[in-house]
């Protein structure tokens, strides 16, 4: 795979557009039956539907929210020593049915700093800033496309090793794939809190006979 990645020429391209679609982790604040903050490193358009999904133990919990705002408070280093962004946002859970809002009660009682007590709508402290997997689309530009992977800009950046799934627009077709992150540099934008564009290197882990087709069509007719 290493050498075949190698002998896989790569291309300058403009105006080709993608996104993909990723897992990334966020950090629960605080929460309550009817929303909740949370601190991630990917910022959340405001007024977007996301998923979301609070562990605990062998139990997982789906919830669905809208963005209602979202703030860059400062930049961290991440455990390779990467500055990266970290962004507060406030989510609005929409049509918490009656079987869900027990299990979301369950879960603030077992985990908020402060007993639930009769504060039911009341927003709660959780304890050591539950983790929860938050599922992020975001789009990016690319650069340079080859048979084996891209390299794209974006203003969402995934970290490194994350598995995400891809659609590309070449030409008037569009093609999938899964895929991997094996690299992200993030562009100076001037200042420690301010979160530029990031140049995120793609591995094609998992191509279709089709999308290989049309990803070799393009190269072919429209780039040699």
């Amino acid at each position: 795979m290493a050498d075949e990645r190698r002998t896989n020429a790569r291309y300058q391209v403009e105006g080709i557009k993608g996104s993909f679609l990723f897992t990334t982790g966020a950090r629960v604040l605080n929460l309550s039956l009817d929303g909740m903050s949370i601190e991630t490193n990917s910022p959340l358009k405001i007024g977007r539907e996301y998923s979301l999904r609070l562990d605990e133990g062998s139990h997982h919990m789906p919830l669905k929210g809208t963005v209602v705002w979202c703030t860059l408070v400062k930049t961290a280093r991440d455990g390779r020593g990467e500055i990266q962004p970290v962004f507060r946002a406030g989510v609005h859970f929409a049509d918490i049915m009656s079987s869900k809002a027990n299990e979301l009660r369950s879960f603030i009682h077992k985990n908020a700093v402060l007993s639930l007590e009769n504060r039911l709508f009341g927003r709660f402290r959780i304890e050591a800033e539950r983790p929860a997997d938050l599922s992020l689309e975001a789009e990016f530009t690319v650069h340079q496309i080859s048979l084996s992977g891209m390299l794209v800009e974006t203003k969402v950046a995934p970290p490194v090793d994350t598995q995400c799934q891809l659609v590309v627009e070449v030409g008037s077709v569009k093609f999938e794939a899964a895929a991997r992150i094996v690299r992200v540099e993030r562009q100076d934008a001037g200042g420690e809190t301010v979160a530029g564009p990031a140049f995120v290197g793609i591995e094609f882990t998992e191509l279709s006979e089709e999308s290989m087709l049309t990803l070799e069509s393009f190269i072919r007719t429209e780039l040699h």
